[in-house]
């Protein structure tokens, strides 16, 4: 039982900083602001007011007069138009100016990670490593932001990479984060590719799984795995495939629809899937030209 209320005072506690983020942006609760907040209304309302009325006067027929019930319905219907005009601004007003926030956070996060990135030798393995991880922690942080911005809980996510290596996709790096997790292998068959990183590897596209624990995919991943969905995002160089970007979360449908993934994350993570790229390129170079995973 306390745990519900708990959980319900958590949700209002939610809603009222919404709303105030909403409504009052401009105003800081301090006494005369809030005094400009009710003011800025009530000039406002009479503006809005007084063309209702004038409008509802010039189509009345002449000489009828309005009683006190017309005149409370103009009144309240023009206080509740107000209102809902008012609050539609605010809103839009909101949402964009999260969006903007939470671009420039994300631009800034990428910023600073190629900077950091380019001052690493990927040619020597130490460094190599430390490479794809920091791109890793990269995308997580990226991928929480547009969450954030876009007001969608976020759970416990983790970005790691798989290469091909014989008849298995081998998951060769986490981000910092989940150093210590277990890092399986997945049999590879091209003809006929089990959900997830094998589909994106055969078909050279993204796919998204919503939940492992529903009918359609239960049977195919392990009962402790502690995520429930994830994408896995092909890399690939001429169109041939050298690695899996996967990011999984502990919550069922955090990537919400293959439409979002394809117009709201990939997009944010395409640089660092570049820099996977890059990689892939200097080292293929550095080998004579031959393949390198």
């Amino acid at each position: 039982m306390w745990e519900v209320l708990i959980k319900i005072i958590a949700k209002i506690e939610k809603l009222y900083d919404r709303l105030r983020n909403v409504f009052l942006t401009d105003y800081p609760t301090t006494v005369w602001s809030v005094i400009k907040f009710f003011l800025n209304g009530i000039f406002t309302y009479s503006i809005f007011a007084i063309s209702f009325y004038i409008s509802l006067i010039l189509n009345l027929p002449q000489k009828q007069h309005l009683t006190s019930e017309q005149w409370a319905v103009i009144f309240i219907g023009s206080l509740i138009l107000l209102f809902i005009t008012y609050f539609l601004n605010k809103l839009r007003d909101w949402r964009k100016n999260r969006r903007l926030s939470g671009d420039k956070i994300i631009y800034d996060i990428i910023g600073g990670a190629i900077q950091e990135l380019m001052e690493l030798h990927v040619n020597k393995p130490a460094e190599r490593a430390r490479y794809t991880i920091e791109i890793l922690n990269n995308v997580e942080k990226v991928i929480e932001s547009i969450f954030r911005a876009d007001g969608i809980e976020v759970g416990t996510l983790c970005a790691n990479l798989m290469v091909l290596e014989g008849e298995h996709l081998k998951l060769i790096e986490f981000g910092t984060k989940f150093q210590d997790r277990d890092k399986p292998q997945v049999i590879y068959n091209g003809d006929n590719p089990l959900p997830g990183a094998p589909q994106a590897w055969a078909f050279n596209k993204v796919i998204y799984i919503e939940d492992i624990r529903s009918d359609k995919f239960i049977s195919y991943f392990r009962a402790d795995f502690k995520f429930r969905s994830f994408i896995s995002v092909p890399m690939a160089n001429d169109g041939i495939v050298f690695a899996i970007l996967n990011v999984d979360s502990n919550i069922e449908k955090q990537f919400k629809s293959d439409d979002y993934i394809a117009k709201n994350i990939i997009p944010k993570i395409n640089p660092f899937l570049l820099l996977f790229s890059f990689e892939q390129e200097l080292l293929r170079l550095q080998n004579g030209g031959g393949n390198d995973t």
